[in-house]
């Protein structure tokens, strides 16, 4: 009786066990149909497996791609490769990042134009994470293609972000010297606005905004003077730049938490004003999985936002990942840039990166929104990787990981992922 007792248990163990593999392969064979590989994250290689994209993205004006480290030589690689089959296959013309609005301009003048150093550009960005040779040599693509062609045909690189104002101060600074007669009134603007925002850091921001709104008052007044000497165009621009101004010292006046929603918003209303200024010409967006996402825990992103404004006239693509290096800043030493190392994580089986990694595909595209609400990678919860401009080891030990979004419905979240299995760190440019 023990033996046949023994013997009925190893039956039950094997058949639940079988059970359990038929449904996790039925699983998998459900998704199988949505998956695409991807060849190669090679920019100059054959674009022909992402062809699929024209399918997915359809009519979409806006497409933001983002990435689940900002340290990942793979995801800069792919975007480059996807822009280039926008511009080549889709008739994209516009490039825009989470970079500062003024200091995204420099480079824009380098792509058309071809003035500058273009390394010292990038870090004049003031973002280590686009000061790498993958972000380069993106660039230097924009550069090329630009050349010989005519100005409607010319692909533009624009920034969304706002943290930071030299280049819009000097671009002012500069158009109003070249454009407007009574001009000192104007400068002198700028000089107190330099005075109470580099100098004394105490100043309260609505004493920053009220001297903004001043310089903005006069120039529109000017308004008819400066389209003669220049056009509507940069009539507009020059608006423009004082409106990023007004946003950051917005942003200095909040709370942290505040901040993030408020910047989100204030990118998404930058890409808004850059669609339309630039007759709404189809454009790709760069940033972060926070950014471009269209749903974030207890946070409006800058997805949401857009989502919002454009509806499927914006098509959000994410990055996921398995294992492997990226570089972050080492926090809490995340005052310092020189504390920025290579950071090394191992597969977790809690995570939407591992369980892409059983399909046994180095670099896949995901097409989220076409699938069923019954599909299991749709019905349950999701944990992706989010990791910003700063990392911990310690955080790899915590029970609760700081760097994972956790609970994510896919649906809500994005229209597309691009999964990396085995991610490298990007190569940061020279004089780092």
């Amino acid at each position: 009786m023990k033996i046949i007792l023994i013997l009925l248990y190893i039956f039950l163990c094997i058949n639940v066990t079988y059970s359990k593999n038929n449904k996790k392969k039925d699983s998998l064979l459900k998704v199988e149909p949505y998956i695409y590989s991807l060849n190669s994250i090679n920019p100059n290689d054959s674009l022909n497996d992402l062809k699929i994209l024209k399918q997915l993205i359809g009519e979409a004006s806006i497409v933001g791609m983002g990435e689940a480290t900002h340290g990942t030589s793979e995801f800069f690689k792919i975007k480059h490769r996807v822009f280039r089959f926008l511009v080549e296959e889709m008739n994209f013309k516009v490039f825009a990042i989470e970079a500062s609005f003024g200091e995204a301009n420099r480079i824009n003048e380098y792509i058309l134009e071809g003035k500058g150093d273009l390394e010292k550009l990038i870090w004049g960005m003031g973002f280590w994470t686009w000061a790498t040779e993958e972000v380069r040599d993106m660039i230097t693509w924009m550069r090329m293609y630009n050349k010989n062609k005519k100005p409607e045909k010319q692909i533009k690189f624009y920034g969304f972000d706002m943290q930071y104002n030299q280049g819009s101060i000097e671009w002012l600074s500069s158009f109003i010297k070249k454009n407007i007669q009574q001009q000192n009134d104007l400068l002198l603007l700028i000089d107190k606005y330099k005075g109470i925002q580099f100098e004394n850091v105490k100043t309260p921001p609505n004493l920053i905004i009220d001297t903004l709104n001043i310089l903005k008052n006069k120039v529109i007044v000017l308004e008819d003077e400066i389209i003669k000497n220049s056009s509507i165009k940069e009539f507009e621009l020059a608006l423009k730049y004082i409106d990023v101004l007004i946003q950051d010292a917005h942003l200095e006046g909040l709370k942290i938490g505040q901040r993030f929603d408020q910047r989100d918003k204030d990118m998404a209303q930058n890409i808004e004003w850059i669609f339309q200024y630039e007759d709404n010409k189809k454009m790709l967006l760069w940033a972060h999985n926070g950014h471009i996402t269209e749903m974030r825990h207890f946070r409006h992103a800058m997805g949401e936002h857009l989502h919002r404004r454009f509806k499927n006239d914006y098509y959000s693509i994410v990055f996921e990942f398995n294992y492997g290096q990226f570089n972050a800043i080492n926090y809490p030493d995340s005052a310092n840039r020189n504390t920025l190392r290579e950071f090394s994580l191992d597969q977790n089986s809690l995570t939407l990166g591992f369980l892409l990694s059983q399909f046994g595909y180095e670099y896949l595209l995901l097409n989220i929104k076409d699938m069923s609400n019954k599909n299991y990678l749709i019905k349950d919860k999701q944990n992706l990787h989010h990791i910003g401009a700063v990392f911990s080891e310690n955080w790899i030990q915590l029970k609760n990981k700081p760097y994972l979004e956790s609970k994510i419905k896919l649906k809500k979240y994005c229209d597309s992922i691009i999964f990396v299995n085995h991610i490298s760190s990007t190569k940061m440019l020279n004089n780092y």
